[in-house]
């Protein structure tokens, strides 16, 4: 799928596109985040005190840099 940024700046709708396997292309923001291409999302564990967590979505154990960011980085 090809799309404009109005889309691609949309990391919702991104999202939904990998969740059904539908490859895209389109332009975002310089100041968009992103992790690097081997960090993968970690399971939340609740502790057992305290209320349970209501988000239980897996988080990423490192902060997402800016895509310029890669960019410098890859020289």
């Amino acid at each position: 799928m090809a799309a404009d940024a109005g889309y691609g700046d949309n990391s919702q709708f991104r999202s939904a596109l990998d969740q059904r396997g539908i490859g895209y292309i389109m332009p975002v923001k310089g100041d968009a985040l992103a992790h690097k291409p081997d960090v993968r999302p970690a399971e939340r564990v609740w502790s057992g005190r305290g209320r349970p967590p209501t988000c239980t979505d897996p988080r990423y154990p490192k902060t997402a840099i800016s895509l310029v960011e890669h960019v410098r980085a890859t020289g």
